[in-house]
Order: C-alpha cells, then sequence, then structure tokens
C-alpha cells in the first residue's frame, strides 16, 4: 500500500468507497431515468468484473462482446 500511497494518481481514489455509496444508493432510487441508467448499470457491471474476472477488460472491446455475457461467464466460472 505504501507504492500506491506514493503514486500522485492514487489520491483520486481514496474517495471511492464513498463515491461507490453514493452512486449505489442513486441506482436504488431510479434517480437517473433514461439514457443515464445504462450508465449505472455498466458501472455496476465493471464494478463486479474487477472482483470477479480482473482480465475482463481485455475482452470488452471485441466485437459482439458485452458486459451481460463477460459477467455470466464470471459467474458461472465462480460456482
Amino acid at each position: 500500500m505504501a507504492v500506491m500511497s506514493a503514486d500522485p494518481d492514487f489520491k483520486r481514489y481514496k474517495g471511492f468507497t464513498q463515491r461507490w455509496s453514493q452512486e449505489v444508493a442513486q441506482l436504488r432510487r431510479g434517480a437517473h431515468a433514461r439514457d443515464n441508467r445504462f450508465y449505472y448499470t455498466g458501472m455496476a457491471q465493471s464494478f463486479l468484473l474487477d472482483r470477479l474476472a480482473p482480465d475482463w477488460k481485455t475482452k470488452a472491446m471485441a466485437p459482439g462482446v458485452f458486459l451481460d455475457d463477460l459477467l455470466r461467464q464470471a459467474l458461472s466460472s465462480a460456482d
């Protein structure tokens, strides 16, 4: 962790837990209707994929690959 603390870009992530809580609360309230809901659900899916399948980003931009599918694969692999 000392290495990360020395990284000047790391400070941007210090408040991540609070920001994440705020975003999840907005999702629960349905505060962002229309297209914004896709942003928030994509963010939530990405967060889960970071935990379940850390290499997901290497596959994400391939044609026909969707976060839903990557998450489904990660969940089936976790069983």
